[in-house]
């Protein structure tokens, strides 16, 4: 739930500011649940310090310690922690900013804070070369959410607007949204043979089969995206109903973008345990 609200959170207001900034009523639409997103994102982050604290100092009291809270805090953990609950700072920022400079500069902290804490948190940030790494893990993180937050404010903008300004807002965000899925991709590609140096682990080990499924779901979703962008070609010239006939398919894309994220969070779970990581 944190990575998911996280990443939407965020994502979702970089998009708002990068291709949504003059839709003045939409934005006014999304604003409530972006702001609700970041502050379930950032109270999960707190919870988690707590919660990680109190498992390192062994308190039966658990949260109702300072003890638990400042051996969190003091983790690796807490850092991350202390970031993201900084990125949704930002983004509650860029949501409510009323400039639109502003909101494009609190948005693109708030994005580049969350991906900084997923590579602050992420096991594969740390293998050799560690610089390079770290930099493909935060650039894979950052084109992610951008690609998840994208979701919800394009099936409300296909439910709730006219034909005239869904076209509109298909074509702003195209380049954005290729953009990004071209840098996941990329960093994905770059990233696997660092967390796997052995064949035998993709069908080996836990940790294999899960990176397994995410190149599956991957596939599933260029597939996806490959055929929308044919079609979307095509019914972007007929804005009677192109629009609507879209909602299906996005919504599709974000139940495999959830997926992803989520394989992606229980990879890192057992990227300690992967005995081909070198």
């Amino acid at each position: 739930m944190e990575y998911l609200t996280l990443f939407a959170g965020a994502g979702g207001a970089l998009f708002l500011a990068m291709v949504l900034h003059e839709e003045r009523r939409l934005v006014a639409r999304l604003q409530p649940g972006l702001l609700l997103l970041a502050g379930v994102a950032g109270s999960a982050a707190i919870l988690d310090v707590g919660l990680h604290g109190a498992a390192l100092a062994a308190e039966p009291a658990g949260l109702l310690t300072g003890r638990a809270w400042l051996a969190g805090l003091a983790s690796p953990r807490g850092l991350t922690s202390s970031v993201i609950v900084a990125g949704m700072g930002f983004v509650a920022l860029a949501v409510a900013a009323r400039g639109a400079v502003a909101a494009m500069l609190a948005s693109v902290a708030g994005a580049a804070l969350s991906a900084l804490a997923l590579a602050f948190g992420s096991e594969a940030s740390l293998d050799d070369p560690a610089w390079l790494s770290f930099a493909m893990v935060l650039l894979h993180g950052l084109a992610s959410l951008t690609l998840v937050g994208a979701v919800w404010p394009l099936l409300v903008t296909l439910t709730t607007q006219p034909a005239e300004t869904c076209v509109r807002i298909l074509r702003t965000g195209r380049p954005v949204l290729a953009t990004a899925l071209a840098v996941v991709l990329a960093t994905g590609i770059l990233l696997s043979p660092l967390g796997i140096s052995d064949p035998d682990a993709v069908t080996g080990t836990s940790y294999g089969l899960l990176w397994l499924a995410k190149v599956l779901l991957s596939a599933i979703l260029v597939a996806l995206l490959a055929r929308q962008a044919y079609h979307r070609t095509s019914l972007l010239r007929r804005v009677d109903d192109s629009p609507r006939s879209m909602r299906g398919r996005v919504l599709i894309d974000g139940l495999v973008l959830a997926a992803l994220v989520v394989v992606s969070v229980v990879m890192e779970v057992t990227q300690g345990s992967n005995p081909y990581q070198e």
